[in-house]
C-alpha cells in the first residue's frame, strides 16, 4: 500500500435487498460481450468489416462480410424472398 493511503475495511450492507448484500457474480461477465464482438470484428478485419452490430449473429456477420466486400447484403426479407421462389 501506498503511504498516505488508507483503505476502509468496514462491511457496508445494500439496503435494497434483505440479506443486505451484493453480487459478485455479474461483475465477471460484464466484459464478455464487448470481448465477443471484438474478437469477431478482428477476426473479419482482413475483409475490411470495421464494425458490427450485436449480436452478432449468423445473418448479422454475414452482412458485415458483404458490405465491407461490396456485395448485396441477404436480409431477412431477401431469404424470403429466395423460399418463395424455390416454392
Amino acid at each position: 500500500m501506498a503511504a498516505g493511503s488508507a483503505t476502509h475495511g468496514g462491511v457496508a450492507p445494500l439496503p435494497t435487498n434483505s440479506l443486505g448484500v451484493k453480487g459478485v457474480g455479474e461483475a465477471r461477465t460484464r466484459g464478455a460481450a464487448p470481448c465477443i464482438m471484438n474478437a469477431v470484428v478482428d477476426a473479419l478485419s482482413g475483409l475490411g468489416v470495421q464494425d458490427i452490430q450485436m449480436p452478432a449473429s449468423p445473418l448479422n456477420v454475414w452482412n458485415a462480410i458483404q458490405q465491407a466486400t461490396g456485395q448485396q447484403a441477404t436480409g431477412q426479407q431477401d431469404q424470403a424472398t429466395n423460399q418463395e421462389n424455390n416454392a
